[in-house]
């Protein structure tokens, strides 16, 4: 499953078309306007949206034969969540499905948006509610200080002295 961006215009590939008739034979002649169902079902979606006025065009190259480029404006990609594409024509190609999971605009330049140190954005900041989130990250700050305190610990030293005993690291 490919994830998309929200509310982004991006042109994905789908297929195999195969011809009806024998199961594997690429249908490289596919209009998507002339096809029985051009749909598309977003996320908690009930019916069907039209996408037969996409822009389509087939793929050209003897290893992707069948295989077709569609643009999905954003409109399509504005509902975060399961993104289903759904083209066939029943005297001409099999059905042809395509699952895309929309991510918000934040989680998906938090995966695939490089950074210079290679780790994903985390802000220890964002803990709950936005009225509480200070309150929340200062006291996480302050438990953590305290439990160095008063287990010994200061910087990366271990205390020296056996585990679960008094001043030990907790078992």
């Amino acid at each position: 499953m490919q994830h998309l961006k929200a509310n982004t215009q991006i042109i994905v590939t789908i297929g195999p078309f195969v011809d009806v008739g024998d199961g594997f034979t690429p249908e490289t002649g596919v209009t998507l306007g002339a096809a029985d169902e051009a749909e598309l079902i977003k996320h908690g979606g009930t019916t069907g949206i039209d996408i037969s006025a996409r822009t389509f065009g087939v793929l050209t190259g003897v290893a992707v034969d069948g295989y077709y480029n569609l643009t999905l404006t954003t409109t399509d990609t504005n509902a975060e969540g399961l993104l289903l594409v759904v083209i066939q024509d029943d005297t001409v190609f099999l059905p042809v499905k395509a699952e895309f999971m929309v991510l918000s605009e934040a989680a998906y330049d938090s995966l695939y948006v490089a950074k210079d140190a290679g780790f994903m954005d985390v802000n220890i900041k964002t803990i709950g509610r936005a009225d509480a989130q200070e309150t929340e990250a200062n006291n996480l700050e302050t438990a953590t200080a305290n439990y160095s305190a008063t287990r010994g610990l200061t910087g990366t030293a271990v205390p020296a002295v056996a585990a679960d005993a008094a001043g030990g690291l907790p078992i």
